[in-house]
């Protein structure tokens, strides 16, 4: 079995997490067009946990207030 060290782990670790908040983002965009770069800072602002959330949520979304409202009442 492979050592893997604690910054590796690290790495992968943030490497999820960007690659979360990308993916998430792109179906933002898609969906709804342009989102305000305030929403996408809000969004890069997320945990893991948050974004995993977020994308649940987000199927129920019909316009963008319902991210706006989300991210308003998502604890930070």
């Amino acid at each position: 079995m492979k050592y893997v060290t604690a910054i590796e782990r690290m790495a992968e670790a943030r490497g999820v997490l960007l690659t979360t908040r990308l993916l998430i983002s792109r179906q933002l965009i898609r969906r709804f067009g342009a989102v305000p770069a305030t929403l996408i800072e809000k969004i890069d602002e997320l945990s893991i946990a948050q974004l995993d959330s977020l994308g649940e949520a987000s199927f129920d979304f019909e316009t963008i207030d319902d991210l706006t409202a989300w991210l308003e009442n998502s604890p930070m």
